[in-house]
């Protein structure tokens, strides 16, 4: 699991809880798809992801999730923008929605 982490005496420690959610599937499951749309991940492995899960929330109200998902991914980029810019902002450029980014400057 990605978002364990072990301490040095074996305890698992959960981590990065931007990607976890208490509430309805899709709020759960929006990360996972927004960067699949983006390329993040292939559809052959979202398919496999939202099989195994039971639910794609790529429904008819995905648009606003997707867009949700996009600011929160651009809020977190910029401010980690010191830290290796050029692969995020290679995949942000790469969205597939409806809201295209390109690097300031």
């Amino acid at each position: 699991m990605k978002n364990v982490m072990i301490t040095d005496d074996g305890q698992e420690v959960l981590i990065d809880l931007e990607a976890f959610a208490f509430g309805p599937t899709e709020c759960d499951l929006a990360k996972t798809a927004a960067e699949a749309s983006m390329g993040m991940l292939s559809e052959r492995d979202y398919a496999a992801f939202a099989g195994s899960y039971g639910y794609d929330v790529t429904w008819s109200g995905w648009s606003v999730l997707q867009a949700i998902q996009q600011v929160k991914m651009v809020s977190w980029l910029s401010q980690n923008v010191d830290h290796s810019a050029t692969p995020r902002t290679s995949a942000v450029n790469t969205t597939s929605g409806s809201a295209h980014c390109a690097p300031a400057g």
